[in-house]
């Protein structure tokens, strides 16, 4: 898989919402859904799975996954290491989605898992730091599933 800029991405996703009219939300949806599936093709469903979430889009196509897979019947933990009102709109929606169905969301403990998701962080082109620093340290050993919330296959 060839890693792209931040830049780049950016135009990308312009370029699918003004040129093709496809909405930023149905993008994120598609993105989660994309996520839990490979999650399920790569992982049996009596693993934990913890989902670690971040503040903006990608955070919010993690609680997408975690929505999907925990529909499926997985084990799954979720974490992000953000207050709710520190969330974007996007992902404050998405995580509402998850508390609306029950499910707990961990804001202070970072779960123990068989493999991770990492819905954390977008095209990191700096070193992580922080709370977000301190998060991608825990999972360092684990499988790990990185998910980008848009992918674009021609």
């Amino acid at each position: 898989m060839e890693a792209i800029t931040q830049e780049k991405m950016r135009k990308i996703r312009k370029t699918v919402t003004e040129k093709y009219g496809i909405p930023r939300d149905v993008m994120i949806e598609q993105a989660g859904f994309q996520v839990a599936n490979l999650v399920r093709e790569k992982f049996s469903d009596g693993l934990k799975i913890a989902v670690v979430c971040g503040r903006d889009e990608n955070g919010a196509s993690g609680f997408v996954a975690a929505r999907r897979l925990l529909s499926w019947g997985y084990n799954i933990a979720i974490y992000t290491p953000f207050k709710s009102d520190r969330l974007s709109q996007t992902a404050y929606t998405k995580l509402q989605n998850l508390k609306d169905i029950d499910q707990e969301v961990n804001m202070i403990d970072f779960p123990t898992a068989n493999a991770y998701v990492d819905a954390l962080t977008c095209h990191c082109e700096s070193p992580l730091a922080g709370d977000v620093a301190e998060a991608a340290e825990r999972w360092k050993n684990g499988l790990l599933i990185r998910s980008q919330w848009m992918h674009l296959q021609v």
